[in-house]
């Protein structure tokens, strides 16, 4: 089910997923690995009706990168048989591109939402280029509101509770060749324990993507808690860098 309307004087994209078995924890909770698989194709087939998707860009040369998250959620998922995504493009500045979402359990409750952050890449020469000038009229200047989400400062982890190592698979990887963006909270979640994870339900996710990483190599994931906070440090296991960080808030 889809349907498009304007909405804040822009576009508004809604599509329904169902709900599997499998897509649910021990608790009957939608995994965090697959809402990300949500966000990512709403995002997708929404730049797809504008015409500034995977289909129209790729063959230019160019592709879209995730930077950032700020995801708050009000009621998280568990116990429904779908949920409802709403999203829209939010215009771009001389550098980034924005997009926000909004979620909806099966009785129709808004139950959180999200801001994002993304870059347009040269995929030959690995460099950002201006989204305005190199889409023109396919899209628009970004307008802030009142009521836009904010990115919180993530913090370092400097004494990490805990850290898990993993291979990148080839199931990981996507149409650009490298590690999906929904993998990383996997491997972010795995570095804590199954009773941490069964006693607690997120509330806010902030997460930075800051590098790549392709097939074969290693990942390590660092984990440090805070309160009701869990930082997290995803990092390339060879050379050291930073690939992805996230600042996770738990009810």
């Amino acid at each position: 089910q889809v349907t498009i309307f304007l909405y804040y004087n822009s576009i508004m994209f809604n599509k329904v997923y169902e709900i599997k078995y499998s897509d649910n924890d021990e608790l009957m909770r939608l995994k965090p690995s697959v809402f990300f698989e949500y966000l990512e194709d709403i995002a997708a087939k929404n730049a797809d009706t504008l015409d500034f998707g995977y289909d129209s860009i790729y063959s230019q040369g160019l592709g879209w990168f995730l930077l950032k998250y700020s995801i708050e959620i009000y009621n998280y998922p568990r116990n429904i048989s779908s949920l409802k995504l709403e999203t829209e493009p939010r215009g771009t500045n001389r550098h980034f591109v924005y997009r926000d979402f909004y979620f909806y359990d099966d009785k129709n409750n808004l139950i959180g939402r999200a801001a994002s952050t993304w870059a347009l890449m040269d995929l030959k020469n690995k460099c950002m280029l201006n989204p305005q000038e190199t889409l023109g009229e396919k899209i628009w200047a970004f307008e802030k509101r009142e009521d836009d989400l904010s990115y919180n400062k993530i913090p370092a982890v400097s004494a990490p509770d805990n850290e898990k190592l993993f291979e990148i698979r080839y199931d990981d990887i996507d149409v650009n060749k490298h590690v999906n963006n929904a993998k990383y909270i996997i491997w972010a979640l795995e570095a804590l324990s199954a009773d941490f994870l069964s006693g607690k339900t997120i509330k806010h996710i902030d997460i930075q993507y800051k590098k790549d990483v392709s097939y074969g190599g290693k990942i390590l994931s660092l984990v440090q808690t805070a309160e009701n906070k869990t930082i997290h440090t995803i990092k390339n296991a060879s050379t050291n860098e930073d690939l992805c960080c996230l600042l996770i808030e738990w009810n």
